[in-house]
């Protein structure tokens, strides 16, 4: 498989993961130029550490070609990237000052799924492994279990690596840590289709986990920093034109909850 270049309108930004093959890294999915779903890996924390990172609905341009090595799964839109490659072309959507949703959705909505059945129905018939869905209902935000202290301590040193204080000790300190912050999160919620089930997912956007992060520091206790992440990420989105962005593990087909997009209310259908 030879390397292409492709430009990737980033839509997910996973929270950051401990990889034994690759290291401290991110996984990154988007919507290339020709409208198809891809998911970008690895990419090296170290790259937004040094300040060559991306942000959200930035247009990427990347050298990368399709992962032929994901044996358990076989992932139709992974691909490896050529770290150097890397370049941002476009930060027109990135919304700095004032968001134009309606350039966004024009890229978002196009290429909504039905229902979480039918990404399921999908991914069992080409594996296809990422999509996006609209919410119906937003029933629940919670958390499968509260952190322990080392937990909290953990999410600290990472905190210390991800701003670039970066020392030799700091660093390995941080790989350990980084395997040790538990998926927490979860959602109760219905698709935007007639009867659909409840579904009860793992979130793993990194918006989410680092506002608990940063949100832990700045409030003197767990219940404020918890009833701050509710007011965000639960109330206001009920507030929104709600869609989650959806994967699957890399080990088995269970989808995920990996990103979040909330345009106002009330916008196209």
């Amino acid at each position: 498989m030879t390397w292409v270049r492709k430009e990737v309108l980033v839509t997910v930004k996973a929270a950051p993961e401990t990889s034994r093959k690759y290291g401290d890294c991110v996984c990154t999915a988007g919507i290339t130029r020709e409208g198809e779903w891809i998911r970008l890996y690895p990419i090296p924390l170290r790259l937004f550490q040094t300040g060559r990172g991306f942000r959200k609905f930035d247009w990427i341009e990347v050298e990368c070609k399709r992962v032929t090595d994901e044996e358990k799964m076989g992932r139709r839109e992974s691909h490896k990237i050529r770290e150097d490659s890397l370049r941002v072309i476009d930060s027109s959507l990135r919304g700095n000052g004032k968001v134009d949703w309606t350039r966004r959705n024009e890229h978002i909505f196009p290429m909504r799924a039905r229902s979480v059945e039918d990404l399921e129905m999908r991914f069992n018939e080409d594996r296809t492994s990422l999509g996006v869905v609209r919410v119906g209902e937003l029933l629940d935000l919670y958390k499968s279990k509260d952190l322990t202290p080392a937990e909290k301590a953990s999410q600290r040193v990472f905190q210390v690596t991800f701003e670039g204080i970066n020392g030799g000790t700091a660093s390995l300190r941080a790989n350990w840590m980084l395997r040790q912050i538990p998926h927490i999160f979860r959602y109760r919620f219905r698709c935007d289709v007639p009867a659909c089930r409840i579904h009860d997912m793992t979130c793993e956007d990194w918006e989410l986990f680092e506002a608990h992060r940063k949100w832990q520091k700045k409030y003197s206790t767990e219940e404020e920093t918890w009833s701050k992440i509710r007011q965000r990420f639960f109330d206001y989105f009920r507030e929104r034109d709600l869609h989650f962005f959806m994967g699957t593990h890399s080990m088995y087909p269970s989808w995920m909850i990996i990103g979040s997009y909330y345009p106002p209310a009330g916008g196209s259908p």
